[in-house]
C-alpha cells in the first residue's frame, strides 16, 4: 500500500505504539453486514460513513472509545480520516504536555509536576505517563476484532509519499 494519507505522530514513534486502521474495503464490508440489502444503503450514505468512520463503529466501540478517552488527562486519542482512503486511531499528546515527556530532560518542582502530571514525584508522573500507555494500547488491541488492522510506515520519501505493509496480527 502506498499512499501518503497516514498519520504517524511523535508519541506513536517515541512510544512504538501500532497504527490501527480500517481500510475503505474493510469499511465497506462491515457496512454491508450492517446493512445486507444494499436497498438499505444509499451512496451518499456509504460515502459519509466511509469518510468519517464513526458511522461505521458499532455502539460498544464507541463506548469503550469515549471511555477511554474520558480517562486520558496526558495523552489524547483521535479516530481521524486517513484523507485518502481507511481511518486511524491517531496518539497524540493534549497540548499542554507536549514539550514535557521527556521527563528526564527537566528539573521538576513539586508545583510543576502537579500542574502538568497531577503527580508529587518524577516516579508518579511516569507511572502516570505509563499507565495512560497501558490503556491505549489494550484499547487498540481490542479494536482488532473489530476490523481494525495494525499497518507498519516501511518508508516516506521526501515528497511525503510513504510505503505501507500489514504489521503481523
Amino acid at each position: 500500500m502506498s499512499t501518503p494519507n497516514f498519520n504517524i505522530t511523535k508519541v506513536m514513534d517515541k512510544y512504538d505504539l501500532p497504527l490501527m486502521v480500517q481500510s475503505d474495503s474493510m469499511l465497506y464490508e462491515y457496512i454491508m453486514e450492517e446493512k445486507p440489502n444494499e436497498d438499505d444503503i444509499d451512496v451518499d450514505t456509504f460515502y459519509f460513513e466511509v469518510n468519517n468512520g464513526f458511522d461505521c463503529l458499532t455502539e460498544d466501540i464507541e463506548a469503550n472509545f469515549d471511555e477511554l478517552k474520558s480517562e486520558l488527562e496526558i495523552f489524547s486519542i483521535e479516530l481521524v480520516s486517513g484523507h485518502y482512503t481507511g481511518i486511524q486511531f491517531k496518539i497524540d499528546t493534549a497540548d499542554l504536555y507536549f514539550d514535557y515527556l521527556d521527563i528526564d530532560k527537566y528539573e521538576w518542582n513539586e508545583e510543576e509536576l502537579w500542574t502538568y502530571f497531577k503527580a508529587d514525584t518524577v516516579e508518579e508522573a511516569k507511572d502516570r505517563i505509563n499507565n495512560e500507555l497501558k490503556l491505549i494500547r489494550e484499547f487498540l488491541e481490542s479494536m482488532k476484532d473489530y476490523g481494525f488492522r495494525p499497518l507498519n510506515c516501511d518508508g516516506v520519501f521526501s515528497n511525503g509519499e510513504a510505503i505501507y505493509s500489514w504489521a503481523d496480527m
